[in-house]
């Protein structure tokens, strides 16, 4: 794999971490494609257009998953505010409670 990395050019280098990117599906996958932007500076020079389009998507990542760890929270709290709502209608008529377990 490292040969096929070293025959591709830096457009086509940037474009693969770009899919990586956009892949990315939690933080140790994010921190590979950190270590991927380090290893493009070290090969490519700072001086390169790639640098700040993978910045831009590392940066669009960054936000995608603030939004997801949110949203995460926030449907917790909902099932957790559910769960005892559900607890307190059972609490008021056992008969509920025995229904909804059957």
């Amino acid at each position: 794999m490292s040969e096929i990395k070293e025959l591709m050019s830096a457009k086509d280098e940037c474009l693969a971490i770009c899919k990586s990117i956009w892949s990315c599906k939690n933080a140790e996958q994010k921190e590979g494609c950190y270590n991927m932007l380090e290893t493009y500076i070290k090969k490519h020079g700072e001086d390169n257009v790639g640098i700040t389009f993978i910045e831009i998507e590392l940066a669009r990542l960054e936000t995608l998953i603030k939004k997801m760890e949110e949203r995460n929270k926030k449907l917790q709290e909902l099932t957790e505010q559910r769960q005892k709502e559900l607890e307190a209608e059972a609490n008021k008529n056992p008969q509920i409670a025995k229904d909804k377990k059957e």
